[in-house]
């Protein structure tokens, strides 16, 4: 900020512009009518689901076709109530895990970290994202709260301290600030379900990492090694 003379910095006034046309992209999608696809597309689902119930009501005899149908409709129904898209394993788990931490867990910590649970020796594991491409979606939102919360504090600063001002310098700031401030907030929020799944984690039975729960008591003494000559 030292010598600003009532003008913006360029680079600054190119993030403005970016900003705007991220803006513009948003006004334009709006007019898409994406209300409309999301009706249509929930319309199409009722449909395809009032087509599984007819066939159960009109079999009756107990077929594969027919049990892999209804263990279909129950996943969408869960999927309806909390969604999450489960098959029966994963979501008899997820049940018991929601009963066991009343208080501690909701649904909603459940559903955000449910892509990072699976099912491994027939219980419930939490994935170990830090070897898996989910590191690097933690790398980039660190990155973009780091530079995006620089960038709001910077146009805060600047709005708040910097005389003169014009009012197009002014608006475009404020803009930026808001903008800036909700890409923040957006990035932050892309770390809620490493969050509730090292939660998770700690509400789970104690395992190795290849998922097999230890056997050895660590209350058992530690027998003593053999010294080097």
């Amino acid at each position: 900020l030292l010598g600003y003379t009532g003008q913006m910095p360029n680079w600054l006034a190119n993030i403005a512009s970016v900003m705007l046309a991220l803006a513009m992209v948003v006004l334009f999608c709006k007019h898409l009518n994406v209300a409309g696809l999301l009706v249509w597309n929930q319309k199409r689902k009722v449909e395809a689901r009032a087509v599984l119930e007819a066939f159960l009501a009109r079999e009756s005899s107990d077929t594969p076709t027919r049990r892999a149908i209804k263990e279909r409709l129950e996943a969408l129904y869960f999927l309806g109530a909390y969604r999450i898209y489960a098959e029966q394993p994963l979501r008899d788990e997820l049940i018991q895990l929601h009963e066991s931490a009343k208080g501690q867990l909701c649904w909603v910590h459940i559903r955000r970290a449910s892509h990072l649970l699976k099912i491994e020796y027939g219980r419930l594991m939490v994935r170990n994202w830090w070897k898996s491409s989910h590191a690097l979606t933690i790398l980039c939102a660190w990155v973009m709260q780091l530079v995006f919360g620089m960038i709001t504090v910077y146009c805060a600063f600047v709005f708040f301290k910097a005389k003169p001002l014009s009012a197009g310098d002014g608006a475009i700031l404020l803009f930026g600030i808001v903008l800036s401030g909700w890409i923040t907030l957006f990035a932050n929020s892309a770390l809620w379900p490493f969050a509730d799944a090292k939660r998770i984690r700690k509400l789970l039975p104690r395992t190795g990492e290849s998922g097999e729960h230890s056997k050895k008591d660590p209350c058992e003494p530690r027998k003593p090694q053999k010294k080097g000559m």
